[in-house]
C-alpha cells in the first residue's frame, strides 16, 4: 500500500553492498502521482550530475557521479584548414583559454588527427581544447606558440571535436594568412602589411606563397599563374614615375579631337596588348567623349549598362600597336535582361554588335577566366589589376575579387598596399564608369568588370556572367562567343 505524498527512489549500488551510499552513489527520486491500480514510472539513471558523461562510466574512470565538475572524458579530435605538416602541432585540453595549467597534451598526427585519452578533470571552469604549433619543439606550449583554442561540448565518456583551423579562428591580423603559417615563415601575425610583401622577388607575395604552400624566402614561383600575373605589372612599374608613365596616349584629348591616337612610349603599359580598348567614340557626353567600349570578341564589345548612351550606328575607333586607326559602327546593343538601376546598377552589362570584324592581326579582344579559374588563382585577392579611365590613364589597383558570392555576383578592386603599385593608383571617378579592369596572365587581357562602382573600382563580375554575355552576343549574331583564357600551362594551386 502507497500513502499519498509517497516517493519511490532508485539508486546505483556501483559497491553491491544493497544499501545506498550517499557520498557515492547517485539516487534517483520521483513522486508518486496515483493514477489507477497499476503505475508505471521511468527512471533515466544515465547523468546524475549533468557533466555529460554517465554516472556508470565515472565510476569506472574514478570520478565522482555526483559532482559536476569531476569528470573524465575521452576527446577524439581532427585539425583541418592547417598545413600540419608545416609545423610541429600539438593539441591540449584545459580550463583555461589561453592554455595554462594544461590537463593533457599530445602530438597531432600529419593527416590531422589526436586523441587526448581520459582528461581528468576536477574543478569547475568550461573544459577548451588547444591546438598549437610548438616553434621551438619542447613540448609544451610558450608564448611564442601560435595558439587557437574551441570550447568544448562534452557529448559522452569519448566526445569528438573538428577543430577546424579556418582564417576565423587563427587570423589576427586578418590578412588571409593563418598565424601559424606566418610564425613558421618569420613574418607577424598581428601586421595585415606583410601579406603584401614579396622578399624573394619571385611574384609571389606572402599570401600567395600561403596558397602555394611555397617558401617566401626561396624564389619558387614561376611556374604559377599567380607569380605570372603579379610580375606582368610589377615588373614594368618597377622604377617608373607615373607621371608620364600613367597616359596610355600623348595628348589623349587634344590628339583625339583630331582623330589622331600616339601611344606613349613612356607609359609602363606600352609593350602590353591593350588595343581592345576603344579610346574614342563618336558621341560626346557633357563634352566629353567617354562611355567606353571593351571588345570581348572581333565584332562584339562591353558596356556598362548603366553608361552606355553610346547610340545605334555611332562610330567606335580602336588603335592598333603602330598608332593604325580601325573604326567600325555600332550596329546594335543589348543590355541584360535583368539590368536594374535599384538600389545600384545590376547586373551592369550591355554587349554591342559591330558592323563588321576588327581586324585580329592589329586588334586584340580581351579574354576571360575559364570555370576553375580558382584552382590556380583562388579569389584573385591582391593580384594587381590595370584599370582604365576616362583619360586613358593605365591606373593600377589590387583586386579584391575577381567574383564575389552572391546575390550580386561583383569584382572588385582596392587600394594596394605595396607603395609601388600605390604610387599608380587613382580612384575610380564619376564618368568613368563603363572602363575595364584587367588582370594580364601569359601575355593576355583578362577582363574581370567594366566600372559601375567608385573609389577603388567595382562592377558586375564578367566571370559570373559570362554565360549571360554569351546569350546576348548570341542573339545579337555576329557568331562568336566569350574566350577562355587558357591556364593549363601553370601549376594548379595544392
Amino acid at each position: 500500500m502507497v500513502n499519498s505524498g509517497a516517493w519511490v527512489n532508485v539508486f546505483c549500488d556501483f559497491n553491491a553492498n544493497g544499501t545506498v551510499d550517499a557520498a557515492t552513489e547517485p539516487v534517483y527520486s520521483q513522486a508518486v502521482i496515483v493514477t489507477g491500480a497499476c503505475h508505471r514510472m521511468h527512471f533515466d539513471l544515465r547523468d546524475w550530475d549533468g557533466d555529460g558523461i554517465p554516472d556508470w562510466d565515472e565510476v569506472q574512470c574514478g570520478t565522482d557521479p555526483l559532482a559536476a565538475t569531476n569528470y573524465c572524458v575521452t576527446i577524439l579530435g581532427a585539425a583541418t584548414n592547417i598545413a600540419i605538416s608545416s609545423g610541429l602541432f600539438r593539441a591540449g585540453a584545459s580550463l583555461t583559454a589561453d592554455g595554462s595549467g594544461m590537463l593533457a597534451e599530445t602530438d597531432v598526427a600529419p593527416a590531422g588527427g589526436f586523441v587526448l585519452p581520459h582528461v581528468r578533470v576536477s574543478a569547475a571552469g568550461a573544459l577548451h581544447v588547444h591546438l598549437y604549433d610548438d616553434l621551438n619543439d619542447n613540448g609544451e606550449l610558450d608564448a611564442s606558440d601560435v595558439l587557437a583554442t574551441q570550447d568544448l561540448s562534452i557529448t559522452g565518456l569519448v566526445t569528438a571535436i573538428i577543430f577546424d583551423g579556418k582564417l576565423a579562428y587563427c587570423d589576427n591580423d586578418g590578412d588571409g594568412m593563418p598565424d601559424f603559417w606566418e610564425a613558421r615563415h618569420g613574418l607577424s601575425w598581428t601586421n595585415a602589411a606583410d601579406a603584401c610583401d614579396n622578399p624573394d622577388g619571385d611574384g609571389l607575395i606572402n599570401l600567395h606563397e600561403y596558397w602555394c604552400r611555397t617558401d617566401p624566402e626561396v624564389a619558387d614561383g614561376a611556374q604559377y599563374a599567380l607569380s605570372d600575373a603579379a610580375l606582368a605589372i610589377d615588373s614594368r612599374i618597377a622604377g617608373r614615375n607615373p607621371t608620364n608613365a600613367l597616359p596610355l596616349f600623348e595628348n589623349y584629348i587634344a590628339n583625339g579631337t583630331n582623330g589622331v591616337f600616339i601611344r606613349n612610349a613612356d607609359c609602363w603599359a606600352a609593350d602590353l596588348d591593350l588595343t581592345c580598348c576603344s579610346p574614342w567614340n563618336g558621341e560626346t557626353w557633357y563634352g566629353k567623349n567617354m562611355m567606353a567600349g571593351t571588345l570581348i570578341s572581333p565584332r562584339h564589345v562591353l558596356f556598362a549598362a548603366h553608361f552606355a548612351h553610346i547610340s545605334i550606328n555611332s562610330t567606335m575607333t580602336f588603335v592598333d600597336r603602330q598608332n593604325n586607326i580601325i573604326t567600325r559602327e555600332l550596329v546594335a546593343k543589348m543590355q541584360h535582361w535583368a539590368y536594374t538601376n535599384n538600389p545600384v546598377p545590376y547586373p551592369d552589362i550591355t554587349v554591342g554588335l559591330l558592323d563588321a570584324d576588327v581586324p585580329t592581326n592589329q586588334i586584340s579582344f580581351a579574354r576571360v577566366l575559364p570555370d576553375n579559374y580558382a584552382d590556380y588563382i583562388r579569389t584573385g585577392a591582391r593580384l594587381p589589376a590595370i584599370r582604365l579611365d576616362q583619360e586613358e590613364k593605365a591606373l593600377i589597383g589590387d583586386v579584391r575579387y575577381v567574383s564575389s558570392e552572391g546575390p550580386r555576383f561583383s569584382a572588385s578592386c582596392m587600394l594596394p598596399v605595396d607603395s609601388m603599385r600605390l604610387a599608380f593608383f587613382e580612384n575610380v571617378i564619376k564618368y568613368d564608369s563603363g572602363n575595364p579592369a584587367f588582370i594580364f596572365i601569359d601575355g593576355q587581357p583578362i577582363l574581370l568588370t567594366v566600372w559601375t562602382g567608385p573609389l577603388a573600382g567595382s562592377g558586375t563580375s564578367v566571370t559570373a556572367f559570362k554565360g549571360d554575355i554569351n546569350q546576348l552576343m548570341s542573339d545579337l549574331g555576329g557568331g562568336y562567343q566569350l574566350t577562355e583564357v587558357d591556364l593549363t600551362g601553370f601549376t594548379p594551386l595544392p
